[in-house]
């Protein structure tokens, strides 16, 4: 079940944690960019934030993010 609050958080634990480590990171949901975050770090992270009964299964990438990462 997808839940906007959970992403946003999550969303801004990611950008925060990017910018404890020097880089500059930005939401990049609904641009172009193939994940979620764009970071001077790591250019592109897909942010999947998990919980409640969804917590433990299987996450499931699309064909995308899969050839993005390899």
């Amino acid at each position: 079940m997808w839940n906007r609050a959970a992403e946003d958080a999550a969303i801004e634990f990611v950008i925060a944690h990017e910018a404890e480590h020097g880089r500059t990171a930005s939401d990049s949901r609904g641009r172009s960019a193939a994940g979620d975050v764009v970071s001077d770090g790591d250019p592109v992270i897909e942010v999947k934030p998990h919980g409640g009964s969804a917590r433990w299964s299987d996450l499931w990438l699309v064909t995308l993010q899969v050839a993005v990462t390899t």
